[in-house]
C-alpha cells in the first residue's frame, strides 16, 4: 500500500506544538455581566457530569413541560420556541434550477453550444436561471475549449443581473480564469462583491484570490470556517479568559422550562428524545437568549451526545464572535468521542483523518442514517461495507464494526487516488465521478481542484474535513507504539 499523504496545506499547523492563545480585550464586553457564583464552562467540562448536573439542578426553578418523558416529548412545548415546519421548503429559484438542469443534462455538446450562443446573443434577466444551469452543464465537456469558453460567457451574463444572487457563477468563472492563468480577470470578479454578502462568501472570495497570490478580500475571516483555516494558516487564537458560564435563567419562562425539560431527559438517559427536542428548537429564537443560558443548553447537548445541535448553533455564534473562542468552547464544537475505538480501527489510515471525517459524516451519532441509506459513524452503504468485512446490515450501527470497515474503505481510496483531498471527494461523491472530475479539471493544484468540484456538497465536505483535521491535530492525543490513549 502507498504511504498515506498528509494534507500539504496543513503541514505548518500540524507541526505546531500548541494552539496559540491570545486574550482579546474585547471579549468581556461581548457578553452580559455574570454573577460570581455561576459555574464556568471550563469547570463544568473538567469535573464529573454528576457534579455539573447537581449545579444545574440547584439553578433550575421551574418545572419541565408535562409529558417530557412520554413518547411525544414536545406535546406541551409552546410553538413559539419551535422552528417552523416550512424550514426545508425549496425556493422557487431552486425548483426552476432543477427543471433547467434536467432539461439540458443529456444534451450533446453541439446542441448545448447552439443554445449557449442563443442565450449569449439574446440574454435577458428572465433567462438567468436556465443560463446558469447550462453554464454548469457545459463542464461535463471540459476540457473541450469551446465548452470552457461558452461556460465563461454564460456565467458573465448571469453576473449582469444584479438582482440575482449569482455568487456561484462568480466563483466558477473565477476558477476557470485562474485555471487559464488569467488571475487579473479573476481578481476583478472576486473583488467586485455586492454589499452585504455573508461572511462565508467573503471568506471564499478571499481564499480564491489568495490562489493568485493576492491579499484577502474580507476585512475579517471566520477562523473556524472551511476557508478560514486555509487563510489563517498556522494557528487558532484561543481566549481562555472569555466569559463562558452556565445559567438556568433566560428571562423567559418558556425557555427556562425548555431547559428544565432537557435536563429531565438527560438525567433519565432519554438520548433519542433529547435529540428530537433540540432538533425542533427554533435557532432564530435560541440565538436571542443570554449566552450563559445557551451555554447550559450546549453543555447538556454535549452530555447527551447531541453534537449536531451544538454544531448548528454554537458555530454561528463563534463565527460572529471569534474573540470568544476558548479551549472549553472548542471542546464543545469539536468533541473528542470514539477516539480510542478509532485508533484501534484505523490501522492503515491516519486516525485523525478518520476522526475528522466522522464529525462531518454523522456528528458522532452511531445510529445516523442518510436518505441514501448510509448508516453509522462513517455513513457506510451496506453494498460498500460488505466488501470490507461487514456481513449483516444491522452491524453498521455498531461503532467498532462501522469504524473498521469505514477505515479500510478510506485507506483504499487514499491508496487508489494518492491524495487525501481526492479520496475524501470520492468518499462523499463516489470514486467514478471523481475520476471524471480528474479528466475535466487540473489536479496539479489541489486547492484549485477542490474549488472546481461541481458538487457544492462535496466541495464543502472536503474543505470542512480539512478544517476538522487541522483542529483535531491539537485536541487529540496522538497514538504511539508505547502510548496508552487517555480517555476523554
Amino acid at each position: 500500500m502507498k504511504p498515506i499523504v498528509i494534507f500539504a496545506s496543513l503541514i505548518s499547523f500540524a507541526g505546531c506544538t500548541s494552539v496559540k492563545r491570545e486574550v482579546s480585550s474585547t471579549a468581556a464586553s461581548s457578553a452580559a455581566p455574570v454573577e460570581a457564583n455561576l459555574l464556568s464552562l471550563e469547570q463544568a467540562l473538567g469535573q464529573s457530569k454528576e457534579k455539573t448536573y447537581e449545579y444545574l439542578k440547584s439553578q433550575i426553578t421551574v418545572t419541565p413541560y408535562e409529558g417530557t418523558l412520554s413518547v411525544e416529548p414536545l406535546v406541551n412545548v409552546p410553538a413559539e420556541v419551535l422552528r417552523g415546519k416550512s424550514l426545508n421548503a425549496v425556493s422557487e429559484d431552486k425548483k426552476a434550477m432543477r427543471v433547467a438542469l434536467k432539461k439540458y443534462r443529456n444534451w450533446s455538446l453541439p446542441r448545448k453550444l447552439a443554445q449557449a450562443e442563443k442565450f449569449i446573443s439574446e440574454f435577458t434577466c428572465e433567462q438567468v436561471i436556465p443560463t446558469q444551469a447550462l453554464a454548469y452543464l457545459m463542464e461535463t465537456d471540459f476540457p473541450q475549449p469551446t465548452a470552457l469558453q461558452s461556460a465563461i460567457q454564460l456565467h458573465e451574463k448571469v453576473l449582469t443581473c444584479k438582482e440575482y444572487a449569482g455568487h456561484e457563477s462568480r466563483f466558477r468563472l473565477s476558477a476557470f480564469l485562474i485555471m487559464q492563468g488569467h488571475c487579473d480577470q479573476a481578481a476583478g470578479y472576486l473583488k467586485d462583491l455586492p454589499a452585504g454578502v455573508e461572511q462565508g462568501v467573503l471568506d471564499r472570495a478571499s481564499f480564491m484570490i489568495s490562489l493568485c497570490g493576492q491579499k484577502p478580500v474580507a476585512a475579517k475571516i471566520n477562523p473556524l470556517g472551511g476557508y478560514g483555516v486555509l487563510l489563517t494558516g498556522s494557528s487558532i487564537q484561543l481566549n481562555d479568559k472569555a466569559p463562558w458560564f452556565l445559567s438556568a435563567s433566560s428571562g423567559d419562562e418558556k425557555w427556562d422550562r425548555v431547559l428544565a425539560s432537557l435536563f429531565e431527559l438527560v438525567t433519565h438517559d432519554k438520548k433519542a428524545s433529547f435529540q428530537h427536542v433540540v432538533s425542533r428548537l427554533s435557532p432564530d429564537e435560541f440565538k436571542k437568549l443570554p449566552l450563559p443560558f445557551r451555554t447550559s443548553v450546549w453543555y447538556l447537548m454535549n452530555a447527551s451526545s447531541a453534537d449536531l445541535g451544538v454544531f448548528q448553533t454554537l458555530h454561528p455564534y463563534l463565527a460572529e464572535n471569534p474573540q470568544m473562542i476558548s479551549a472549553a468552547s472548542l471542546r464543545l464544537l469539536f468533541p473528542v468521542r470514539f477516539w480510542e475505538e478509532i485508533v484501534v480501527a484505523a490501522q492503515k489510515v491516519d486516525p485523525v483523518l478518520v476522526k475528522s471525517l466522522i464529525r462531518q459524516e454523522s456528528a458522532f451519532n452511531p445510529q445516523a442514517r442518510s436518505q441514501a441509506k448510509a448508516v453509522g459513524l462513517m455513513q457506510l452503504l451496506y453494498s460498500t461495507a460488505r466488501i470490507f468485512g461487514v456481513s449483516k446490515k444491522v452491524e453498521l450501527s455498531q461503532p467498532d464494526v462501522n469504524l473498521k470497515a469505514g477505515s479500510k474503505f478510506l485507506a483504499s481510496l487514499i491508496e487508489d487516488f494518492g491524495q487525501p483531498e481526492l479520496a475524501l471527494a470520492a468518499y462523499n461523491a463516489g470514486p467514478n465521478i471523481v475520476r471524471k472530475w480528474q479528466k475535466r479539471y487540473p489536479t496539479e493544484n489541489l486547492d484549485l481542484f477542490v474549488e472546481m468540484i461541481p458538487y457544492s456538497e462535496t466541495r464543502e465536505y472536503v474543505r470542512l474535513v480539512n478544517r476538522n483535521y487541522q483542529i483535531y491535530q491539537h485536541l487529540l492525543i496522538k497514538p504511539s507504539a508505547q502510548q496508552t490513549i487517555t480517555k476523554h
